[in-house]
């Protein structure tokens, strides 16, 4: 109040809420323990009700990471207890400038992208089968991830919530708000799966392999290019216990509070079974406001409430300029958003550039910075105090001298609050003046000064590039257990450490050579056509060299996609599009011959089909090639025409040459080749064109018999909602393990199928029309080029 500040008190969680719910407020200080309801939630119902209030949170040493995770749903800040008023007032000063900073503004933009993430399920929703938050030993996979941290409650012990007994015995439960129908959940999370392996070899690494690792499942999705190996290392190396089963219920096992697992193994056994510790893989779900940014801006959203994409499109929306990335469209793992990322700016970078926009930053006069290269070293160092909070830390003036003390340092000076605007304007005052030609700041934050320091230069004529930060805030934070001798000491360090890193700048012009503005696309293919319209788009010449005769690639072998869109029509407009391009040069039947040169400019020889070779000069390369349906000796394939690839079926299916109402039944096998070495990997695809293939001739013909033979069902993300309508429209699904898989013979020409059918506990045999293999992909000449290009 003696600051100017209108202040209000409550001492509850309640009483907190009721005042934020009548009044506005610009800031509301919480301490984390309150009386009836613990900060965290007050923080979380007070966003409800004013999303624009900023939080600071109050906590004690021990519950700085809980802290941490308030900052991760809203909090602005976190302050260490105890703290006396005269270091409170500064910090609550600067905070709120802070805050009046970062008032609205209004941005005029070309394109907007939207990589708003995503919700982790909340598993207390709903039946709470699980008894989440009833009871304490059961945990979602985001808590057990802060109870492996090293900075985490435990330091990386692995002590359970409830009693802090060391955990001997862990089990993860697989899709817990995924995969469930009822719970408006018809689709796979995505990532939930290669996290419980993870995190399970983490905690085996924790404990030195003591800690008995489970993972409950239905599927597990392994179907990242080295997920399937990750998993079998895990199992054979490390002794993770992987069990397909479905959970019944989780209760308390007195007197120990220890949790009993019961469950149906695959064989449709009952069994019992004692953890200390249960791991909930809980699902992703749409951000809030998702509904308020899809009404805002006209994007569609799908039945789950994540953004609809485009047919074929990673990141275009329903609405023109409008672009997403990551789980905000659907389920994603990190990788996958990484690329999709990519998509997204490629995408608003072309629609601006559409419009006659651009990019690159407007040419602006370079300033002018004195030349200090002949000058020795001299470098200013300034303290900031942080409002006192140094001085009541560490011994100031030991620090000052002991930097006077250093060499090439020419200047010592502490300032108040360099952050604010009057210690900012001192501090240009004083580089300006003392001679000085490299500057070092010791305050806190480092990365908040970035472009403040270009200002700076400008102002003081120094170039930015003799400037730098460090940080000695952390080591200074009141409520740390060290004494001040031992902060001097570690400020001393960071100190030091600076000085000597600025003493060896050198922001000398780096040295420019010429780039040669075109780009080589090898394959042409969708993904080599899409990359040279692309490039293309942005104004450089392209020259996509393709070895068949005419483009597409594997395009051309598909006629429809499992959510009813068709490949020839996205092939018609893309070949189009390339062919008009004025930009693109198109070589048909031509292939590289050799390649030297350098990152900037290339020189790529390229033979036709008359022979005739052709140099290529392009500063850049697009490598495109893709991948070809393996080939395989399995199963019988090549003994009969009745055995097919997936392929092949979808060819004859579209030629017409097989009439899905002459078929009485249907076998499919899965992972024919894969997920087992040498081509131990799942190939992503094989699934998804299975379960197509599967519903298209059970809509073409009901009475069409379909079995589909697999390891695990890589239906992930929306994929699953089709595994579930394959499933209601009568497709059997018969699970087999790689040691025994089923076993083929063909007699008189048609294919004779022997297996063991799990919950009937016999061998079954069945005689289907046509067996159809998913074989998957292997790469199209990746050695050739890897050679060529090094």
């Amino acid at each position: 109040e003696d600051e100017g500040f209108q202040v209000d008190m409550a001492e509850s969680g309640m009483e907190a809420l009721e005042k934020v719910t009548k009044d506005v407020y610009h800031m509301m200080l919480l301490d984390i323990k309150m009386p009836g309801m613990d900060g965290v939630e007050v923080l979380k119902r007070s966003k409800d009700i004013r999303p624009e209030l900023s939080v600071v949170m109050m906590t004690a040493y021990a519950t700085v990471e809980t802290a941490v995770e308030a900052m991760k749903i809203g909090a602005l800040e976190y302050l260490m207890k105890p703290f006396d008023p005269d270091t409170l007032v500064p910090l609550i000063v600067q905070l709120y400038q802070k805050i009046e900073r970062a008032g609205e503004r209004q941005l005029e933009v070309g394109s907007v992208i939207f990589a708003a993430g995503f919700e982790s399920y909340d598993p207390a929703t709903g039946k709470n089968t699980y008894g989440y938050g009833v009871l304490p030993n059961v945990v979602t996979s985001i808590e057990f991830e802060r109870i492996l941290s090293g900075s985490g409650p435990n330091q990386g012990k692995l002590l359970r919530p409830s009693d802090g007994k060391e955990i001997q015995k862990v089990a993860w439960l697989q899709c817990v708000g995924s995969r469930d129908p009822q719970s408006d959940a018809d689709f796979c999370s995505s990532a939930c799966c290669m996290f419980a392996i993870k995190e399970a070899l983490l905690a085996k690494e924790r404990s030195e392999g003591k800690v008995d690792t489970s993972i409950f499942y239905m599927d597990m999705r392994t179907f990242g290019k080295d997920f399937q190996r990750y998993r079998d290392r895990a199992e054979q190396e490390y002794g993770v216990h992987f069990l397909r089963s479905r959970i019944h219920t989780i209760d308390p096992a007195e007197p120990d509070s220890d949790l009993k697992i019961s469950y149906a193994d695959r064989d449709g056994m009952i069994h019992a079974e004692n953890f200390d510790l249960v791991v909930l893989a809980a699902g992703q779900r749409p951000p809030k406001g998702t509904q308020e940014i899809a009404e805002m801006t006209g994007m569609e959203l799908n039945p789950w409430g994540f953004c609809q994409l485009q047919p074929f499109s990673l990141s275009r929306t329903s609405q023109e300029g409008f672009t997403v990335a990551g789980s905000f469209a659907g389920l994603r793992d990190i990788s996958e958003s990484v690329i999709q990322a990519n998509s997204a700016s490629l995408a608003a970078s072309e629609f601006i550039h559409s419009k006659g926009g651009g990019l690159a930053e407007e040419p602006t006069k370079e300033p002018t910075y004195r030349d200090v290269s002949r000058e020795h070293p001299q470098v200013s160092v300034s303290l900031c105090t942080c409002g006192g909070a140094l001085e009541e830390t560490a011994d100031l003036d030991v620090l000052k001298g002991w930097i006077e003390d250093q060499a090439s340092v020419s200047q010592v000076q502490s300032i108040d609050r360099i952050c604010t605007q009057e210690g900012w304007e001192e501090l240009k005052e004083i580089i300006t003046n003392n001679g000085a030609n490299r500057l070092l700041i010791a305050a806190c934050m480092p990365y908040v000064y970035t472009r403040k320091l270009q200002e700076l230069g400008e102002t003081a004529g120094l170039n930015p590039g003799l400037i730098d930060v460090v940080d000695i805030r952390t080591n200074a934070f009141p409520g740390l257990d060290l004494n001040r001798e031992q902060v001097t000491q570690d400020i001393k360090s960071v100190v030091s450490m600076g000085i000597s890193k600025v003493k060896g700048m050198d922001p000398s012009l780096t040295l420019t050579t010429r780039i040669n503005q075109k780009a080589l696309v090898v394959g042409g293919g969708i993904a080599g056509m899409t990359a040279a319209l692309g490039i293309a788009h942005h104004g450089f010449e392209v020259s996509l060299v393709e070895q068949a005769e005419e483009l597409g690639g594997n395009l051309r072998l598909l006629h429809r996609t499992i959510q009813g869109d068709s490949p020839q029509e996205l092939l018609e407009e893309t070949v189009a599009k390339v062919e008009k391009h004025p930009l693109i040069t198109v070589h048909n039947k031509a292939k590289l011959i050799h390649t030297l040169g350098h990152v900037g400019r290339f020189l790529t020889t390229i033979e036709k089909e008359d022979g005739v070779g052709e140099t290529l000069e392009h500063g850049v390369t697009v490598l495109t090639t893709g991948g070809v349906e393996a080939k395989t000796e399995s199963y019988g394939y090549g003994k009969s025409e009745a055995i097919l690839t997936q392929h092949e079926l979808e060819e004859k299916l579209a030629d017409g040459t097989l009439d899905p109402k002459n078929l009485n039944a249907v076998a499919m096998i899965q992972c024919v080749d894969s997920r087992e070495e040498p081509r131990n990997y799942c190939s992503r695809i094989c699934c998804t064109s299975a379960l197509k293939n599967a519903l298209y001739l059970k809509e073409q013909n009901p009475e069409t018999v379909v079995y589909i033979f697999y390891r695990d069902i890589m239906a992930y993300g929306f994929i699953e909602t089709y595994y579930t309508q394959a499933r209601k429209a009568g497709v059997i699904f018969v699970q087999y393990d790689v040691d025994k898989k089923p076993q083929v013979n063909v007699e008189n020409g048609r294919p004779l199928i022997s297996f063991t059918d799990r919950i009937l506990g016999r061998s079954l045999e069945i005689r289907p029309d046509i067996l159809v293999l998913s074989t998957g992909i292997v790469p199209n000449d990746a050695a050739q080029l890897a050679d060529m290009f090094e």
